[in-house]
């Protein structure tokens, strides 16, 4: 869905096959952000205990 939107953004500006390529990184650059938001959710809602690296 993001990389949809994010073309559908950049294509509104140019109509260069660039958008394409453009587009594709937005939307990845979204679905990161939005992972790692989801990432950070997740890890405060487990205990302490689980939530360290070791």
């Amino acid at each position: 869905m993001a990389l949809v939107a994010a073309y559908y953004l950049v294509a509104r500006f140019t109509t260069n096959v660039v958008a394409i390529i453009v587009a594709l990184g937005l939307g990845y650059l979204v679905m990161f952000v939005l992972s790692t938001l989801a990432e950070q959710r997740i890890l405060r809602a487990l205990p302490p205990m689980l939530a360290t690296d070791s």
